[in-house]
């Protein structure tokens, strides 16, 4: 990203340049207006808020499983795939619903940042409940690409009507969240197939399948982390042990009172470590039950 915005600054005082030039000339106010509305347009790209927002200022691009919240859904990019030959990609989408009940339906949008007012044409397939997969013909040439979601519920009659409501002044999805891809960030796939919903699904349970053992070896960092810190803590309770052998009285109530606390923070530090200890073993089981899955889904 910083390379975009060296590359912006240098566009921008090269037009202002031409700018203050043309100025001068007969046909300055045509150029005024060309130049201004070159500017304008390249701000809004770099800048906007609602389609191409870049708030941690070094990438666009949101990781992968990364849950956002839509109304009372949560959503997840599980991945994102660009066959570079037909110009095609590929994103699978995972949603859960906090209530279990209303059961929405995703819309979704898809924009390139060098055209920020056009929405791409979408093939969306929801699997099941939760899956979706959405594919889309993209311009030879993309940069960044931002996948919106949005929900409305299918039991509505009106939901069409609802849904040309809800775009909002950009041609853009209202209440949605987006999910931003740099190109260097998608998956380069040779000859991108549009798959069997179980296929499809075998391949979802797979991408959790990782996130949970990322998520296990994680817990395990942090446990290990904690066993260290008990350690030190310790090794500091036989410290202080020691130092009574030469203090008073009221310097060993003091001493004790340190103890008591240090022992409180292991003790703690101990039951944490015995939730991360159970955690894994929960998240040990559903990945051998995703696994069981992937075996039957592959079978069908």
């Amino acid at each position: 990203m910083k390379d975009k915005l060296i590359k912006l600054n240098e566009f921008l005082t090269d037009k202002f340049a031409f700018l203050n030039k043309k100025l001068k000339s007969k046909n300055s106010f045509i150029y005024y207006i060309v130049v201004i509305s070159t500017v304008v347009l390249y701000t809004f790209f770099f800048n906007s808020n609602t389609v191409f927002s870049n708030k941690g200022g070094a990438d666009y691009t949101t990781p992968l499983f990364e849950a956002k919240q839509v109304n009372n859904c949560k959503v997840e990019l599980r991945s994102r795939k660009y066959d570079e030959k037909k110009h095609l990609v590929e994103f699978y989408v995972y949603s859960s619903d906090a209530t279990d009940l209303s059961n929405p339906t995703l819309d979704f949008d898809l924009k390139e940042i060098n055209n920020p007012m056009e929405n791409i044409k979408l093939n969306i397939r929801r699997l099941d409940k939760n899956n979706y997969v959405v594919r889309a013909n993209v311009p030879k040439k993309i940069s960044v690409l931002s996948l919106g979601v949005a929900t409305f519920n299918p039991l509505d009659a009106s939901v069409e009507d609802e849904k040309d409501k809800e775009k909002s002044s950009n041609n853009e999805l209202k209440n949605s969240v987006k999910f931003y891809s740099e190109y260097d960030d998608l998956e380069k796939v040779n000859d991108l197939k549009e798959k069997t919903s179980n296929q499809y699904l075998a391949e979802g349970a797979t991408y959790e399948i990782r996130s949970l053992n990322k998520k296990i070896e994680e817990n395990k960092k942090t446990i290990d982390e904690k066993n260290t810190i008990i350690d030190k803590y310790k090794e500091n309770i036989n410290r202080l042990y020691e130092d009574k052998n030469y203090q008073t009285e009221t310097e060993k109530q003091d001493t004790d009172t340190k103890i008591k606390s240090i022992e409180n923070i292991i003790k703690n530090e101990k039951d944490n470590i015995n939730k991360l200890v159970k955690y894994n073993e929960e998240l040990q089981q559903k990945s051998k039950k995703l696994s069981q899955k992937v075996r039957e889904l592959s079978r069908k």
